[in-house]
């Protein structure tokens, strides 16, 4: 996880992806991670490959969720609850910084990533908002003395 939050910290202009028609947890995910950045003065524009799924629409016209992004306009490409390249088609990852923070295992995409966090839990949700999210936040400010 210190290897994901350095990597996240490093970031000046972030995306954080969610796999083709995303559902509540990877939507929800990504903008929670979105708001914990935000906290840390990092602007992160949220995409999802494909759109978000009918169910998750009404939360997504809150919100600004790009379609199938230009990753190359990002330094650094977060994905979340995504466990295969096939569930991000058509988006190409030739990105050089990817970091994966997800709940499935295995996951072919950790290979593609720079690095990764996989944990077994229901949902990566709730990891975003207790360990990713949450003790990022904490490890970050304690980090800085704030």
């Amino acid at each position: 996880m210190i290897d994901v939050i350095e990597a996240i910290k490093k970031s000046k202009s972030p995306i954080i992806l969610a796999h083709h028609n995303a559902d509540m947890d990877s939507l929800c995910s990504a903008l929670a991670l979105k708001e914990a950045l935000s906290q840390l003065n990092v602007d992160a524009k949220v995409a999802a490959a494909q759109g978000v799924s009918k169910r998750c629409e009404k939360i997504a016209k809150e919100y600004t969720i790009l379609s199938n992004p230009n990753l190359e306009r990002h330094d650094t490409v977060i994905i979340v609850d995504t466990s295969s390249k096939e569930q991000l088609a058509p988006i190409e990852l030739n990105h050089k910084n990817i970091i994966l923070i997800d709940h499935h295992s295995p996951n072919n995409l950790v290979g593609v990533a720079k690095v990764s966090y996989i944990e077994n839990a229901p949902s990566v949700s709730e990891m975003a908002y207790w360990d990713s999210c949450g003790n990022c936040i904490f490890q970050v400010r304690e980090q800085k003395n704030i």
